[in-house]
């Protein structure tokens, strides 16, 4: 049996991370002197309170949290992994599961441990963990799945959003090419995706959240029509009736347009603290 390990900035479905051969390590979120786990769903009223004055931080897991995950692993018998992170430019997290490979491997010379920099965030990343997983249960090796992802990322899963303000995004440091000081004063909203180098870019901008919305639309459903898409992924930010509306019309399109597998689901704490409330993403898998 294959196994996967992952950071919960990659936000996969529920389904996934339940499975036996899947394990999730989990960021922080810092409040103050309040330390939340990700993935701690009741933790999200804390955190809303929060924002309302200040800017909530992140902290990376430790080498020890990131082992313990992978010898998980290794203790139901599973000696090929494939380990998924968000891109390296937005976090240091690969780098740490780099470190905790090399070590794993000395240990247990027989296992075999890939590593995935998917170059992208959220659901952008969850795609490429979807789709492995499917692989596997067709019956495809582990030699075919590796050689699948390394051609895979980043070109065949994009990720496009919009957040009604870029504030939390410029206090976290992950703002990239992303600008809009005053874009914001006149309630422009960027519509942000990843580039192949792993680092945020604006690809369009809007006036108004509800026009964001229908450009995040466009720009995923063109890749949609003009390629094989049968994996698609939608994430939000909060709780609020316009936003569920659209994400459940969003859901709707995506079936309508034929895409066979359509998930999604409230962002993880970690990401959420940098997006906030009101934000939809849309992300394609390209065949």
């Amino acid at each position: 049996m294959i196994g996967m390990i992952c950071d919960t900035a990659t936000d996969i479905p529920q389904i996934l991370s339940q499975k036996d051969n899947v394990e999730v390590v989990q960021l922080k979120v810092i409040l103050g002197d309040d330390v939340c786990l990700d993935g701690e769903k009741d933790a999200f009223p804390k955190i809303i309170k929060y924002m309302e004055t200040g800017f909530p931080k992140t902290t990376l897991p430790t080498f020890h949290e990131v082992k313990e995950k992978m010898i998980n692993l290794i203790d139901k018998g599973i000696t090929e992994i494939l380990s998924f992170n968000l891109s390296n430019k937005l976090s240091g997290t690969f780098n740490i599961f780099r470190l905790v490979k090399e070590e794993v491997c000395q240990e247990y010379p027989n296992v075999r441990i890939e590593l995935f920099d998917t170059l992208s965030v959220s659901v952008g990343c969850a795609n490429y963990m979807i789709k492995a997983d499917q692989m596997m249960t067709a019956g495809k090796t582990f030699e075919e799945i590796t050689e699948y992802l390394r051609d895979a990322i980043p070109e065949k899963s994009f990720v496009y959003f919009t957040i009604p303000t870029l504030k939390f995004l410029k206090a976290g440091g992950r703002i990239g090419r992303v600008s809009g000081t005053i874009a914001e004063i006149l309630n422009i909203k960027p519509i942000i995706t990843c580039g192949d180098d792993g680092i945020y870019n604006t690809a369009g901008k809007a006036r108004g959240l509800k026009k964001a919305y229908k450009l995040v639309k466009d720009f995923a459903y063109k890749i949609i029509k003009e390629n094989s898409v049968k994996i698609c992924a939608v994430a939000w930010g909060g709780t609020d009736r316009e936003t569920l509306m659209e994400v459940e019309k969003i859901k709707a399109e995506l079936a309508e347009m034929g895409v066979e597998t359509v998930y999604g689901h409230h962002v993880n704490p970690t990401l959420f603290v940098n997006t906030g409330l009101k934000m939809i993403g849309i992300a394609p898998l390209i065949e």
